[in-house]
């Protein structure tokens, strides 16, 4: 298994598993460290942090948290915002690798903006105005739950966008409404 959307080049290039997002690789991550795996993602995919469409959104969470936060703490000004698109946000705890990201970088317009993409990226059914708004109630219960102050202020200002863009599309979809009649 492999993705090809990232930087228009794929993980198995010469040098690099095609099995490398597959569990049996997981083993392997941890004898080589997640470091290495993620500055292979990085390396093999240097515009990481403006496209990552088709990367997996349980990866990371399968990666030890700790060693995701070591690698990005060794250059923040770059690794936060790569692994900012490339985690899907649950914020189930407060513990999770999504939590302790937005935490401590959340205040960064890349990592913000990384963050607030993945939580709208995704396929979904029916009216375009019910999905945001599903996704602003989700944000406002996770920022009523967090204990982390830096989470909270993401998730409260990430229901608001969402609930504004529910509330434009709730227009646009009476729009043409009255339209097709």
């Amino acid at each position: 298994m492999s993705f090809t959307a990232i930087g228009a080049k794929t993980l198995d290039e010469p040098g690099h598993p095609s099995h490398v997002l597959t569990d049996g690789y997981f083993a392997s991550v941890m004898a080589t460290g997640v470091a290495a795996l993620l500055a292979r993602i990085a390396r093999v995919n240097p515009g990481l942090d403006r496209l990552s469409i088709g990367f997996p959104d349980s990866v990371l969470r399968k990666l030890p948290k700790d060693q995701i936060m070591d690698w990005v703490e060794a250059d923040p000004a770059r690794r936060a915002a790569i692994v900012a698109h490339l985690l899907k946000p649950v914020f189930a705890s407060d513990s999770d690798v999504d939590a302790l990201l937005v935490e401590a970088y959340g205040s960064r317009d890349d990592v913000r903006s990384a963050v607030f993409a993945r939580a709208a990226s995704g396929t979904f059914l029916g009216s375009a105005a019910d999905h945001w708004a599903a996704i602003a109630e989700e944000m406002r219960l996770i920022s009523e739950r967090t204990a982390l102050a830096g989470v909270r202020a993401w998730a409260q200002a990430a229901s608001a966008s969402f609930a504004e863009m529910a509330k434009h599309q709730r227009g646009r979809e009476a729009d043409q409404a009255i339209r097709w009649r």
